[in-house]
């Protein structure tokens, strides 16, 4: 074996050491993300169904109020007008028989708590491997 030849060995075994140390520092992650990515796809489910069941209720108690169109303006729409009116607050209280003011506050409370879920889930949207 010629001195460029050893030369040649001694400058590159280093470097395949190097590239195996870094080849495991990223096998590791991508060997728990694996583990993840199903359950991140449960989860991204599962806040949908649960965001379309929140609003298939708003809808069934706007509906009979406000008729089916105003309704979904009104679920669009956080600053529509008809929030605010009166009449709207009147028959919801009948609707609801006292329990008026209690029902707005809880459904206020789930709102802003599926749109912080929501805020915090955009973080994790899957990774799709690039074909080489």
């Amino acid at each position: 074996m010629s001195g460029a030849e050893v030369g040649l060995i001694l400058g590159v075994l280093p470097l395949l050491v190097s590239a195996m140390e870094h080849f495991d520092g990223v096998l590791g992650p991508l060997q728990r993300f694996k583990d993840y990515a199903p359950e991140i796809s449960r989860f991204q489910r599962r806040l949908l169904a649960q965001k379309t069941i929140f609003r298939s209720q708003c809808q069934l108690l706007l509906v009979p109020l406000t008729g089916n169109e105003i309704a979904n303006e009104m679920l669009e729409l956080p600053e529509h007008e008809k929030w605010s009116e009166g009449a709207l607050k009147n028959k919801l209280e009948q609707q609801l028989r006292g329990s008026a003011e209690a029902c707005v506050e809880i459904i206020r409370a789930i709102e802003d708590e599926l749109g912080t879920i929501n805020k915090k889930a955009e973080n994790f949207v899957l990774w799709q491997p690039v074909s080489p």
